[in-house]
């Protein structure tokens, strides 16, 4: 579902956003309407991970800000019209995740800003696998907990109800496709970081397990965010930020050290005077490395041993491999055949032959 479509008004999104930080009743029933699913899904996740969320207020409100101002823009997020005929609700920013994040409480906004940071450095089965091992992970640790230890009762709920891989499948892909508008609307600056980034050569996390690292990596970008949104300078000597920046779309100020010292202004309106980056590049041999992240992904095949997957975020990165480039090409080449099936999958046979 569009984003326009499920907003309705502009400004909609930035006050949904305000009123997340308000702590609504946790649902506990299935709903069919794909954005209350999306809901659903954001709510039981958040509710897992509850006592692993930083309060972040000014992350919240920055964060609503600047989704509100994408949501806004006729050009990024346009309306459809009569003359899109039966796509005309399709037509727009894709916006079930943004949305259940806006409706869903703090805790499903925070989801929702994890779900960006792994969309944007992994792949979508390597995204799911990661989202999986999580919360099976939080699941496990929570039915350990002895009845003296402080836990949230809504976090045991939450530990009961079964999340499928097709739910956080869609999860994941409704955090890419706001990642793709954004990524339009945020060009220049977007572009700007990731002229940074692919200088830097740090890995995003140095814990081994997929939990652990993901858990950590996450609770540091979300704190380190929330005091540069308070106006306090941060020196970034770990890619999690970094990676947070860019998923979240916020641009602050950065003070780059290296041979020579580079100041570069992104001119951010929301981020105030005092919330410089202080950031030092690796070295000629780090260049174009971008930042990056290994983990043994337990959950990427049904079956077999963990696969330790390596991925990146730098500039250079591409999202279409040479063998997805060749069936691409292939694919164009046969389409000038017309619609002889037959000789198209003789052709295909001789190829694979």
């Amino acid at each position: 579902m569009s984003l326009g479509k499920l907003i309705g008004f502009p400004g909609a999104l930035e006050q949904k956003f305000a009123l997340a930080s308000i702590d609504f009743d946790f649902p506990l029933v299935r709903h069919e309407a794909p954005a209350e699913t999306f809901a659903h899904y954001g709510s039981t996740t958040g509710r897992l991970l509850e006592d692993l969320i930083p309060k972040t207020p000014n992350l919240v409100r920055a964060y609503g800000l600047r989704a509100s101002e994408i949501a806004r823009s006729p050009t990024y997020n346009p309306k459809g019209s009569p003359a899109d005929g039966i796509f005309a609700d399709q037509i727009g920013a894709g916006g079930t995740t943004i949305w259940a994040a806006a409706t869903s409480g703090s805790f499903t906004i925070a989801m929702h800003l994890l779900a960006c940071m792994l969309a944007r450095i992994w792949d979508a089965p390597q995204a799911v696998s990661v989202w999986t091992e999580i919360i099976c992970e939080r699941k496990r640790v929570l039915s350990k907990r002895s009845g003296d230890d402080p836990v949230n009762v809504s976090s045991i709920a939450a530990a009961q109800i079964r999340i499928s891989r097709e739910q956080v499948a869609k999860w994941d892909s409704g955090a890419r496709a706001w990642l793709q508008t954004a990524d339009k609307a945020k060009r220049l600056s977007h572009t700007q970081l990731l002229l940074i980034i692919n200088n830097v050569g740090i890995p995003v996390d140095v814990e081994c397990g997929v939990y652990s690292s993901v858990i950590h990596a996450w609770q540091t970008a979300i704190e380190t965010v929330e005091k540069l949104l308070a106006g306090e300078g941060q020196s970034i000597r770990i890619g999690g930020p970094l990676l947070a920046l860019s998923a979240w779309h916020l641009y602050p100020d950065m003070l780059v050290l290296g041979t020579t010292t580079k100041s570069i202004k992104q001119n951010d309106e929301l981020m105030p005077l005092g919330s410089l980056v202080t950031l030092g590049l690796q070295g000629k041999d780090f260049a174009d490395k971008g930042i990056y992240w290994s983990l043994p992904l337990a959950h990427l095949r049904y079956y077999g041993d963990p696969v330790t997957s390596t991925s990146t975020l730098s500039l250079n990165k591409s999202r279409v491999s040479i063998s997805q480039l060749l069936q691409v090409a292939l694919g164009a080449f046969l389409s000038n055949w017309g619609s002889d099936e037959l000789m198209a999958a003789e052709t295909l046979a001789l190829v694979v032959d």
